[in-house]
């Protein structure tokens, strides 16, 4: 049911009857759908490798440095990929 001002199929009935997800018809909707059908999901096995920024509380930088090599500290962002590799990929 169209709200009072706008036009039966109108856009802004369509957006009013939550038609808002970039399609604008029902059949271009059921096209979209059928075509989201045909993909399937795979698995892989990749290797990463990724710069972090890490913080540590430490007197200066060689007791920083050395409690960031024996894994202390916590993680202040994922940093950039540097690197990627894909192993193995299985459906």
């Amino acid at each position: 049911m169209a709200a009072l001002g706008r036009r039966p199929g109108s856009y802004d009935d369509k957006v009013w009857r939550g038609y808002n997800s970039g399609t604008v018809t029902d059949s271009e909707a059921r096209v979209a759908t059928a075509a989201k059908k045909k993909l399937k999901t795979f698995h892989a096995s990749v290797h990463v490798t990724r710069i972090e920024d890490w913080c540590v509380e430490a007197e200066n930088e060689e007791e920083a440095r050395a409690l960031l090599a024996s894994g202390a500290g916590e993680r202040c962002g994922t940093g950039d990929c540097v690197y990627i590799e894909v192993d193995e990929v299985s459906n």
